[in-house]
Formats: structure tokens, sequence, C-alpha cells
């Protein structure tokens, strides 16, 4: 009972000392602590004499642990801020601690705790103790406000307090609060105070009372600075007042304040809203002048504004003047103009926008280079894509797998394989891993142009590269590779075929007289055997197959005239059924005495079969049992496409003996 008569007797002591705005400290040392609600931190908790709970007794273990008595504002501080602070169950009774702390006697807290606990009830949006916190120090100031002069942290923590305030829009209470620090300080709030005043009620609408505060400003004689015009022009453009804006611009030159890159981009948004383009163009030039640097912000709102309203060529002019005088700003992401030139189709300007640009040091971005290459191959022009890839990599400017193929299929498409598969090299010594599609567009390249041996180059990397799955893929793309050559043999040889016994070309073809020949073809084909002696030559490996179903017409002729000249010269009848049931995985690399010594030596041949996945093992074929082996015509045509005139003769001529 002593006790509870000693704690009674200070708390009214306290009582009447304090003021009576000021909310009722805690009388107790040992206060009950229930559990917070789940919803909210900020009620305080309730104050009992007798309740004491399994929680309580927790509690007062710890502060009894951790903080004992008689403690400075410096233990308290590091209480709160390393015990408490990061306890799981205590922390949110923190401003309890700190009014407990101030019922006794031998302790008085200083800026130091009250600094910490305002800004860990402002982080915590914890208004209510906040304000109850902020009174308290009012009527408690710190021990360094003994003297003559005020304590110089008493300004920063209120200005924490109501920058907290006006961040969430709690505008009355910052008021009040402002009210409250300034018969705290000695002198005049700052600038800053203001500022953060002005711009809490401009952030939420209030312009007339932003204006109330800027007219108490100039009264209460605190010089505003460049940041407190820049809030109030922002404040007249949002409001459609850009004539007021102007002369808030004038006055602040008047006084003496140097306007900085802000309000010169708030003046060209202001501008360029009112569609005055050519006076916002004419303030960014006036920036030029008075040495302003410019930002990117200045050149996204110059860009931006005169590409809405359809004046990309102006922008690209301006881009360009402001990259010759050198204040483009470094990093500054063109992508934009780009985008909107290439949607317009006027790809061309962009590329001599960034070629410009490029070379006075202004790199454009990825984004902007992808965009540039996809509306250059929309238009075609596959060269220029072509040499801004190639830039682009040597500058380090990767693409992505996607441009990339892109690229390399335009020109694979144009017939320029070999600068693709050069491009690829060169993407993959810059980080760029070629992928499944970059492989397979350089090898249907490479079978257009009937360049076999560079395809074969490309097919090999990609099977110890793991592109390539199974044996049946690997034939296909070497079919393609083989029946590019032969197709491109083929049709030199049968070119002579259509020449007048001059040598001349004929104008025309006697369709008449060719559907005589194959009917007569066709009658010579019911007298011939079964099977006839055949030969053929290392690595030619026949494919059966319905690939030559899949030719063009012109195809299927110019292959029935191959045969027709074997007729010619050998006198053989030769069938066109067969031909049209072949086709050839791999062209012959041996030439045409090569090929002649493979008829005469009878070397083995490998076949494929329909739907095989594996190679027939390859024997010998001796030359008595030729006869029941392969149709002539399959032979022949082989050795016809894939080498030259004089084997398929030859082979025709022994056939016949």
């Amino acid at each position: 009972m002593g006790l509870k008569n000693k704690v009674l007797k200070l708390n009214s002591r306290k009582a009447l000392q304090s003021s009576t705005s000021t909310p009722p400290l805690s009388p107790i040392p040992y206060p009950s602590l229930p559990q917070p609600p789940l919803t909210s931190l900020t009620p305080l908790p309730t104050l009992t004499l007798s309740h004491h709970n399994h929680h309580h007794h927790h509690l007062l273990h710890f502060l009894n642990t951790h903080l004992t008595q008689p403690f400075t504002p410096t233990h308290l501080l590091h209480f709160l801020k390393s015990k408490l602070h990061h306890h799981p169950s205590f922390t949110h009774y923190d401003f309890h601690i700190f009014h407990w702390a101030s019922t006794i006697d031998s302790f008085r807290h200083d800026h130091s705790t009250f600094e910490w606990m305002a800004r860990t009830l402002a982080i915590t949006h914890r208004f209510l103790d906040l304000t109850s916190l902020l009174q308290f120090m009012a009527s408690n100031p710190c021990p360094c406000s003994d003297g003559i002069f005020s304590c110089s942290r008493t300004e920063p923590i209120f200005r924490f307090s109501i920058n907290a305030y006006c961040r969430v829009g709690k505008l009355d209470d910052a008021v009040v609060a402002f009210e409250c620090m300034k018969k705290l300080i000695d002198g005049r709030p700052s600038v800053a105070l203001y500022n953060i005043l002005i711009h809490g009620f401009v952030k939420c609408g209030e312009h007339c009372k932003a204006l109330q505060v800027y007219d108490k400003m100039i009264k209460d004689r605190v010089k505003p600075d460049v940041y407190t015009f820049n809030i109030l022009i922002s404040s007249y453009c949002r409001n459609k007042r850009f004539g007021l804006a102007l002369e808030l611009f004038k006055e602040m030159r008047e006084k003496g304040c140097s306007p900085n890159v802000v309000s010169f981009n708030t003046l060209i948004r202001g501008f360029f809203r009112e569609r005055k383009f050519d006076e916002g163009i004419a303030m960014a030039y006036e920036m030029v002048e008075l040495g302003c640097e410019f930002s990117r912000v200045t050149c996204e709102i110059l860009v931006d504004g005169l590409c809405r309203d359809g004046r990309d060529s102006e922008a690209c002019e301006l881009l360009i003047d402001f990259s010759r005088r050198g204040v483009l700003p470094d990093g500054y992401d063109y992508y934009g103009l780009m985008e909107v030139l290439c949607g317009k189709g006027n790809a061309g300007r962009a590329l001599e926008v960034v070629d410009e640009l490029w070379r006075k040091g202004n790199v454009p971005s990825l984004i902007a280079c992808t965009t540039l290459i996809e509306g250059l191959r929309r238009l075609g022009r596959i060269d220029e894509a072509f040499r801004l890839t190639e830039r682009m990599l040597r500058g380090s400017l990767v693409p992505d797998s996607v441009t990339f193929n892109c690229v390399l299929q335009g020109l694979c498409d144009v017939g320029r394989t070999v600068e693709a598969n050069r491009l690829r090299l060169l993407a993959s010594s810059k980080g760029l891993d070629s992928d499944g599609m970059a492989y397979g567009i350089l090898v249907s390249g490479y079978t257009r142009e009937g360049k076999q041996k560079d395809g074969e180059v490309v097919v090999d990397e990609m099977l110890d590269r793991g592109f390539i799955p199974n044996i049946t893929t690997y034939n296909r793309l070497m079919d393609g590779l083989a029946n590019a050559r032969s197709s491109v043999r083929h049709q030199a040889n049968v070119i002579d075929l259509l020449k007048d016994p001059l040598g001349n070309d004929q104008k025309e073809v006697d369709i008449e007289g060719f559907k005589l020949a194959l009917s007569h073809v066709d009658s010579q084909m019911k007298s011939l055997p079964t099977t006839a002696p055949v030969a053929t030559f290392n690595r030619a490996h026949i494919f059966p197959g319905a690939l030559t179903a899949r030719f063009s017409l012109k195809r299927r002729v110019l292959g029935v005239l191959e045969v027709l000249a074997v007729i010619r010269i050998s006198s053989f009848p030769v069938s066109t059924t067969d031909l049209n049931t072949v086709t050839y995985r791999e062209t012959c690399r041996c030439g045409d005495a090569l090929a002649s010594k493979a008829i005469h030596s009878m070397e083995p041949m490998r076949i494929l079969g329909p739907g095989s996945s594996t190679l027939l093992p390859q024997r010998p074929i001796p030359p008595s049992q030729t006869a029941q082996s392969y149709s002539v015509t399959t032979a022949t045509s082989a050795v016809l496409r894939h080498c030259s005139w004089t084997p398929a003769c030859f082979l025709a001529q022994n056939v016949q003996q």
C-alpha cells in the first residue's frame, strides 16, 4: 500500500505541472499489457493496478532484465532501438514504455528519445500517438532548451512529423503541428517547412490554401527558393492557369531566384498543353542560352509532345540540333521517336536520326535498335537492317534471339546466306549463342543457293551442339543440300537441250512433239526387263521417296528431258516413272573420272529405305548378281543428276550391251 500511495502522489504532482491540453501520462510503472488488436496498433493499452496476467509478467521480466534503474535517455534509447524494437511480442509497446519512463522522477526525455519516437510513430502510421507525442514535447521540452536558446533538434523533429502528415493528407494536423513548432523554436521557420506545407496542399488539390501559406511565408519574411516557385508554377499549370504561371516565373527571376531544369520542364509541359509548341521549343532554347542542363525528362516532354501532334519530323530535327550543340543528355532513350517513325513506315528517316545521334556519341538503347530493325525489315530494306545489326554487335549491343533470327532470315531470303553466317559468328563472339532456329535458317539458305559444303559445316555444328535430335532429321537436312546441288547442275545441263542445232535459244518448245516423246518412252518401257545391271559410286546414298512430287511442273519436265537425252545418245529405252519415285540425300563430291572409276569397280552402295532410321550395312555387289539388284533408271538418273552426262551415257551403253 505504501508503494501505491507514493505512485499516486507522483502522478498528482505531474498532473498539476502539465498543461491542460497535454494528455495524462501513465501513472504506474507496472501496467498490464494485453495483446494488441490485429487491425491496428494505434490504441494505447489500458492501465490497471490489480490485473496481472501472464503476458504482463513476461514484459516486466524483459524490462527489468534489459533496463535497470536508474537509467538515462541514452540507456532508454538503446533499449528501444536494440531490444524492444526487434522483440516479436513487445515491439508495439514502445510508446507505452516511452510514457512510463516519463513518470519516473529521476528521468527526463531529451531530443534523442523524442526524435526516435517521432520517426517510429510516423513510419508506422500511428498518427494519434504522434499527435500526443508532439503535445507532450511542447509541454515538456528538451533539456537543451533550459538555457536561452531552444534545442536545435526541435525543428527537424517537427519537420519530419509535418511531412508525414502531409504525405497521408492530414493537412489540419500538419498545420497544428506547424503552429506549435513556431512557439518552440528561435526565429522563423525554415523555407523547407513552408515548402512541405505548400506541396501538401497542392498535392491534395487545395490550390487556394497553398497560396495562403505562400502569402504567410512572405509576411513572415521567409525568402522563397526555387522549390517554392516550382511547386506553385506546377499548381497553376494543373489548374489551367498558365498565364499566372508565367507571371510567377517572371516574379521568380525578378527576386533573384534562378530557375532550374524543373522550372523549365514545368513551363514547357504547360506550353504543350496549351498547344503552343513554338513557345515551348523557344523556352527549351532559352535553357541552352542560360546554361541550364537538359534532363532526359526535358527531351521526353519535347519529343513526345511533338509526336503526339504529328510533328515527328520537327522532333527529329530538334534532337539532331540538340545533339550537334552537345546538350543532349547522356542515356536519353529515343525509343519513342523510333516507334512513331517506324509505325508510319518512315524507317529510313529513323535510320538517319540514329546514325546522326550515334555518330555524336548518343548511343541508342537496345529496344530502339530492335524497333528500327523491325521497321526496316517490314519495308524490305534488309541491307540496312543487316548493317545496323552488325553495328550493334560491334558496339556490344546484343539483340534478342527473335530479332536476330529475323535478320538472318531476311539475308537468306535474298541469297546472302554467307553474310548471314558471318553475322552469326560475330554474334556468338559477343555472347549471343545461336539456337536451333538460326541454324535451320542458315541450312535452308545454303540449300536454296546450292552451297552444299557450307551447309554441311553448319549441319555438323548443329549435330555437335545437340540441335539434331535423330538420324531422320539429319537425313532430311542432308537430303535438302543434296537435292539443291543436283538441281543446280541438272538445270545447267538441261538448258542445252532447249537450244536449236545452231546453239541458239528456242523461243518456244513443241509441246505436242514432247508429248509424243513421252508416249514413246512409255511404250518402250513395256519391253524393258524388270531388272538390269547397275553400278554406283562411293557416298552416293539413294533414298526412295516421293520428293519429286513436290517439284514444280517445270522441274518435272526438265527431269524428263534428261531421260530423253540419254535415250537419244544411247538408244536405250528409259521410263520416267522411276525418276518420279526416287530422291537423293547427298550429292556425290567426285568428278566425272572418279564416277567412271566407281562404275567400273562396282563400289558398294548404302541404301536407306522409306521409314527406316538406320543405314543398311555396306557389301560389294558381284557382277553376276547386279542384274537382280536395282532398276537401271534409278542408277542412270543418280549418275546423271550427281555427276555429268559422260558417266550416264557410259552406264546406259553398258546396260545395252
